[in-house]
């Protein structure tokens, strides 16, 4: 499985929490572009 997202784990301590942030490693258009593809061949 390809990987097309990151994920940083941050933890601020007690007072400010542990949390993760999520981004993308493609181009958007790319991921919305595949997607739309996958949904067309599913509901022709």
């Amino acid at each position: 499985m390809l990987d097309f997202l990151q994920r940083t784990d941050r933890n601020r301590g007690e007072s400010g929490g542990r949390y993760c942030k999520y981004g993308l490693d493609l181009d958007p258009a790319i991921v919305l572009d595949i997607r739309s593809k996958i949904e067309t061949e599913r509901d022709p």
